[in-house]
């Protein structure tokens, strides 16, 4: 695997993703600080993209109370749920109307019944799904716990998918690592739900638009960009639908907790391997961002 730095020198603007990268299990490794931080002060143009349905400037306050700087380690935060917010203020949303239902937790952490991405706005949470337009798919929790086992929340899903309702899609990672453990998180909810046979709506990568916003944003462009993140599907997945270069990192994320839980080496073979099957392209692997 080749150092990070080696590989970052080579552009002039790197967008990182957060879990699995520089936030491991809710901690953020002084070294990998210290990366980003020599990025920026080098004249490099960083941003982070972060698949959270938080909105960019209550990710950048989270942040900053675990010592992640705005200005001092990286210049944008743009998240899912910004994409999201900012189309519902544009009245641009791909789901028809304006009732919606949640299905998990609205806010993680959060005693709030709204979902934070809709606040102050003309959309309206129902109670049930017949009174709704679409299904949010908000934190994936049953009785407001996570949970590791995908099947979990399958009955559910084929209950709900006789509604025939789309459902809209914040955030579509897997799974996150929480307390140490990867829990079932909105994009596995989401591909079942597709399964099943229903519209999904994804806000936030693996579609691209979050990083041709980033660019843009940074007054970059796309043969002098970087794509830093853990998992092969969502981050790298986006990297190449956008058209810019990508490096996996391996330790701590989504894509090392795959190749193990599969019984196999975490190594640089396995990885391709497995990025091959799912029909993606990692320009790059390092073991994380020092």
């Amino acid at each position: 695997m080749t150092k990070f730095k080696t590989i970052a020198e080579r552009f002039n603007v790197v967008l990182f993703d957060a879990y699995g990268v520089f936030n491991i299990n809710g901690i953020l490794p002084p070294h990998t600080l210290k990366v980003m931080e020599d990025l920026v002060s080098s004249g490099k143009k960083v941003g982070i993209v972060s698949n959270t349905t938080q909105i960019s400037a209550v990710a950048e306050a989270s942040y900053a109370k675990k010592g992640l700087v705005k200005g001092k380690h990286y210049h944008i935060f743009i998240t899912s749920g910004q994409m999201v917010h900012d189309s519902i203020r544009a009245q641009t949303l791909e789901v028809p109307g304006v009732r919606y239902y949640v299905f998990g937790t609205p806010n993680f952490q959060n005693p709030d019944p709204i979902p934070s991405l809709f606040s102050n706005s003309a959309y309206i949470r129902v109670n049930t799904p017949r009174e709704a337009d679409f299904i949010y798919c908000g934190i994936p929790q049953i009785h407001g716990e996570d949970r590791v086992n995908l099947e979990d929340f399958r009955p559910l899903l084929e209950e709900l998918s006789q509604t025939k309702l789309p459902m809209l899609c914040a955030n579509p990672d897997m799974k996150g690592l929480e307390d140490g453990r990867f829990v079932i998180r909105q994009g596995s909810i989401s591909q079942v739900y597709k399964e099943l046979g229903n519209q999904v709506v994804y806000y936030g990568k693996p579609d691209s638009r979050i990083i041709d916003r980033a660019i843009a944003l940074l007054g970059g462009n796309k043969s002098e960009t970087l794509m830093v993140g853990d998992t092969l599907v969502t981050d790298i997945l986006a990297a190449n639908r956008a058209g810019v270069k990508s490096c996996l990192t391996v330790s701590g994320g989504i894509t090392e907790d795959a190749l193990i839980s599969k019984g196999q080496t975490v190594n640089v073979a396995n990885i391709q391997a497995m990025a091959k099957s799912l029909g993606v392209k990692t320009d790059y692997i390092c073991f994380r961002v020092e």
